[in-house]
């Protein structure tokens, strides 16, 4: 790939109506109109995808708004997303953050990578769709970053943003996570590790590491992903759920951006059980497909880029306990090993 990106250029076109007919409690009238959505067609992208990649990172179309407008209504998030041309400081942090990332990642990917695109008022900082060819298999996928969300937030400002969002907080106990050193805690790294989660999610499709999350189910069987079943378990429905050992009392109750469902005060024995599992981060405990995007976004952050990773929790008084990345602990050993034949040592 390119070390910089190009100008943006604008797009425009026609603003489809799939879903805009459905009542925001009709389920079934939203999951029809995401599924036959245009973006979710290759034909779609065919153009996007034989620019070189520093092209296909701009301002979302329309046509990507609504669908994100529709994936929201779905999903119970109340925000309503729009396209954003971020000013001039933004596109400077976020070319340094693509620059930063390894060109082993984005050579992964790049082959099926339909565009990254930027919008506001998103309802969370990232996105990544699934591309499906005419035989319904996965061969692409596009990604949206909500720039205005991190117009006011530096890289460790950010990350404990997002690990404080289970949790309800009371004023006595403190959550903080550094991922950055201080001398270069700037946006730009928390756009990198951003950008790197939702590389791994593409990343996750395309080299056939999960099955697709559409559906938020799994086959019972996962012989076929071996990453999946160092963490994971299918019952008869295809529900995911940890594997014996996996599981902790707080998982079910761990849920990001959109209400928390635990107190402060339950972050610290959180955090410890997380610890005595297989998942790198707390987000990665959520489902299967996050936990693949986490691991591997994190993985590339400590070990291939050396930064930290971080979770410090402070209690009444002077009590703190650190938690640091699992990389190169037997607890996520598999995890790592699988990781290092994918994106080399």
């Amino acid at each position: 790939m390119r070390s910089t990106f190009a100008p943006w250029l604008a797009l425009a076109f026609a603003l489809p109506a799939f879903g805009r007919d459905c009542a925001d409690t009709d389920t079934s009238c939203l999951r029809d109109g995401s599924r036959q959505h245009v973006v979710r067609d290759l034909d779609y992208w065919r153009p996007m995808l034989q620019r070189p990649l520093s092209d296909r990172i701009r301002p979302a179309p329309a046509e990507v708004v609504d669908y994100l407008a529709l994936d929201n209504r779905l999903n119970g998030f109340p925000e309503r997303p729009r396209s954003a041309t971020p000013d001039a400081a933004f596109l400077a942090d976020l070319r340094r953050a693509a620059d930063g990332i390894p060109a082993r990642v984005w050579d992964l990917v790049a082959p099926g990578l339909a565009g990254v695109l930027l919008v506001d008022r998103l309802g969370s900082t990232g996105f990544t769709s699934i591309v499906r060819d005419a035989q319904g298999r996965a061969v692409a996928a596009s990604i949206v970053l909500d720039a205005g969300l991190l117009a006011g937030l530096d890289g460790n400002g950010w990350a404990s943003w997002k690990e404080n969002t289970p949790f309800r907080r009371d004023g006595l106990h403190r959550l903080s996570v550094q991922m950055e050193p201080e001398a270069s805690n700037e946006r730009e790294a928390a756009i990198r590790y951003i950008l790197l989660h939702e590389l791994g999610h593409a990343a996750g499709i395309l080299k056939g590491v999960h099955p697709g999350w559409e559906a938020g189910t799994l086959p019972t069987s996962l012989a076929p992903w071996p990453f999946l079943q160092v963490s994971w378990a299918a019952d008869r429905k295809g529900h995911p759920h940890p594997r014996d050992g996996q599981g902790f009392a707080q998982r079910a109750d761990v849920v990001y951006y959109v209400g928390a469902k635990l107190d402060i005060a339950e972050a610290a024995p959180t955090y410890r059980a997380l610890a005595r599992t297989s998942f790198p981060t707390l987000y990665a405990a959520t489902n299967p497909w996050d936990d693949f995007a986490e691991s591997f976004a994190n993985y590339v952050h400590v070990v291939l880029l050396r930064k930290p990773w971080r979770v410090q929790l402070r209690g009444v008084g002077d009590d703190t306990e650190t938690f640091d990345a699992c990389w190169g602990l037997p607890r996520c050993e598999a995890k790592e090993r699988m990781l290092r034949a994918l994106l080399g040592p």
